[in-house]
């Protein structure tokens, strides 16, 4: 079934894929796109700017959730790849530009979804709840991050707007239950 579906896309997803990686590389832009592509990696950034933001109001909280998303995240990310399997494109395009190290291939050589689409998506949104005013350098830091991934060559557009759509839906339910666990302690 999932063949099927990524059967359809592919042909979309390949040719805005190359339309993406195919642009201009340069050393600074490679380097630029790298450095964002890690600092991004399983949410590094967003532990360190949660940690730095824990003794605000509201504060300890969202570094709470985020450190909850992180973990979760971990298995959710990877269990999703198995069950869809899809190739990345540097198995599958030959004429890919793939830019710095296979880090993420020691994990897995599946690429949907993006795991960097999913922590900087769904953690932008629990960084919404709590630090509202941070919304738009930090959707502007996701937004940059899932276009690295593409650049890059890691990943197909598909697996991007897969992985933030996913980071989104299951920070909404990570919210959801942690809002209930904490009405229940003080309710």
């Amino acid at each position: 079934m999932f063949q099927q579906i990524f059967g359809f896309v592919t042909p979309i997803d390949s040719y805005l894929f190359l339309l993406i990686n195919g642009l201009p590389h340069f050393f600074i832009s490679d380097i630029v796109f790298l450095a964002i592509t890690g600092i991004s990696t399983y949410g590094f950034l967003w532990f360190i700017l949660a940690l730095t933001l824990r003794r605000k109001k509201g504060g300890k909280d969202l570094f709470y959730l985020t450190c909850l998303y992180i973990i979760f995240g971990i298995f959710i990310e990877l269990f999703v790849k198995d069950i869809f399997g899809r190739l990345r494109p540097s198995i599958l395009l030959p004429s890919a530009i793939v830019v710095g190290p296979h880090f993420a291939e020691i994990f897995s050589n599946f690429s949907f979804p993006s795991g960097h689409a999913f922590y900087s998506f769904g953690l932008l949104r629990i960084f919404y709840i709590f630090e509202r005013k941070l919304f738009l350098p930090l959707f502007v830091f996701a937004f940059l991050v899932g276009f690295s991934r593409i650049y890059l060559g890691k990943h197909y557009p598909f697996d991007v707007i897969g992985g933030a759509m996913l980071g989104l839906f299951i920070a909404e339910i990570l919210n959801k239950l942690y809002n209930e666990r904490k009405r229940g302690k003080h309710g």
